[in-house]
């Protein structure tokens, strides 16, 4: 995976994906983005709920939350599936999640298969 410094952003989706969020969420989703940018798998976070409480800037309560509302209003995967926020202290700060972009990582693929493509061409007709 190349290193992209940047990513595209759309307002539009912007505003009507994250429409029914909080603004809390909103905040936690922007973040998450940007590490699912960075991520060593492009659009694909695995994280404890303890690390992205720290992530975020808040407690594992509120984690919690957030991935019941990312989870409730489909702005991402999130395995395993939050339907309600976990009771158990011990086992909320080290369940580890997985969040996924489904456009963060469509367009990684999308990228990915056209310098393939590029490449290919490029061997095939370099000695023309």
């Amino acid at each position: 995976m190349n290193k992209l410094i940047w990513f595209q952003f759309y307002p539009n989706d912007w505003v009507a994906d994250t429409r029914p969020l909080t603004p809390t969420a909103k905040g936690a989703w922007i973040d998450i983005l940007c590490a699912m940018w960075i991520a060593p798998e492009r659009g694909k976070l695995t994280i404890t709920i303890d690390g992205l409480a720290r992530m975020i800037g808040c407690e594992n309560d509120g984690a919690e939350r957030i991935l019941f509302e990312l989870s409730e209003h489909k702005i991402c995967e999130i395995s395993p599936p939050r339907h309600a926020p976990l009771q158990d202290n011990h086992a909320k700060r080290h369940a580890l999640v997985t969040l996924k972009s489904r456009r963060m990582i469509r367009e990684e693929n999308a990228r990915e298969s056209t310098r393939k493509r590029a490449e290919k061409y490029r061997v095939t007709h370099s000695s023309r």
